[in-house]
């Protein structure tokens, strides 16, 4: 353990350091993480604590930051672990709120989906059947599907037969016209659904039931779009720690990847070219087991005025969304009940 000197490319500068464990991982100009921590042969979890430095003033300061830690969880080695309320958290903009999606096409609950009694936007509650009122949200889409998908497949892999279907809980905390920055950690939004959480939660322990979060639903871009906002794919992968982190620092230990569908409606708001899509792709390349990237909403989906959809729009952008979490969620089943969110 000699202390060694690292060249740091770019600069005239050595990092002098005692290495304990070489990680790999991918920073963006600022020292933010825009990939995943791949801790190879290490089995666990890893605690990685470091600094950057970044040149200010054409390199006539040198910045340095305060330290900061990411605590890595290794999906790959994380059990799934069945549950009675399968709660998925839906956040974003209007879109996300099935925004002007009429007709509604979801007025019945064919399994045992949930929602809080005041509806998928209601903040608190008891629960009550999931069922479409005066929009069609993605929200009935995506759990249906999820039932469907998990009855099919999983009980011709597992046995024993599962005598139930993966039932899940949807609630919507999306903000019609939000930015990132009025809906990311610290905002209104972002606590109404770590409290849409608390609230499941205390539900499920009432009752007697197991719960988790898995997964926060993110149906958003478009006003980022029009703020010309390079670095989305920075604030997605933050979006999707922060989430994690607050929810499991609330007791739960399944991680919270975060599903996101890509902005195709930049032509419609007199856009050539949007910083959106590209970021949202990059997001997911760069953290593919927490950022899932399920579907552009493209010409597949019906639109009503170019940027918001129809209810069956809505319906069918939910079916892709959880289509692509439950192919998922199937995989680490067959595979010895073992995780790759």
């Amino acid at each position: 353990m000699q202390r060694i000197q690292l060249p740091l490319p770019g600069v005239t500068c050595e990092l002098l350091t005692q290495p304990v464990v070489m990680v790999p991982m991918l920073t963006n100009s600022v020292g933010r993480l825009i990939s995943d921590l791949d801790s190879g042969p290490l089995n666990g979890s890893i605690d990685a604590r470091f600094q950057f430095a970044s040149w200010l003033d054409q390199g006539r300061s040198l910045a340095l930051s305060r330290a900061i830690g990411y605590r890595v969880f290794e999906a790959s080695d994380a059990p799934f672990t069945p549950c009675d309320v399968n709660h998925i958290l839906v956040t974003g903009q209007s879109l996300a709120m099935g925004g002007l999606g009429s007709p509604v096409q979801s007025k019945t609950q064919p399994y045992g989906n949930l929602m809080f009694s005041g509806g998928v936007r209601s903040l608190t509650g008891r629960l009550s059947p999931l069922v479409e009122s005066f929009w069609e949200t993605p929200s009935s889409g995506m759990a249906n599907t999820a039932s469907r998908l998990f009855l099919d497949h999983v009980n011709d892999v597992r046995a024993p037969r599962p005598t139930k279907a993966h039932d899940a809980l949807v609630s919507v905390h999306a903000q019609p016209g939000h930015p990132y920055s009025l809906l990311r950690k610290g905002t209104q939004p972002f606590q109404d659904g770590i409290n849409q959480f608390r609230v499941a939660r205390h539900l499920a322990d009432q009752n007697n039931q197991s719960y988790a979060v898995r997964c926060v639903a993110v149906v958003h871009g478009e006003e980022d779009h029009a703020r010309y906002n390079g670095t989305y794919g920075d604030d997605l992968i933050e979006w999707q720690r922060d989430y994690e982190s607050e929810i499991q620092s609330l007791g739960q230990t399944e991680p919270v990847p975060l599903l996101h569908s890509q902005l195709s409606s930049h032509s419609s708001l007199q856009s050539p070219w949007s910083f959106i899509p590209d970021e949202q792709l990059r997001a997911s390349v760069s953290f593919p087991r927490r950022v899932v990237l399920v579907c552009p909403k493209a010409y597949t989906f019906d639109y009503l005025d170019g940027v918001h959809l129809t209810g069956t729009g809505y319906r069918h952008m939910g079916e892709a969304c959880t289509a692509r979490s439950t192919t998922m969620w199937c995989w680490r089943v067959e595979r010895g009940n073992r995780c790759a969110p």
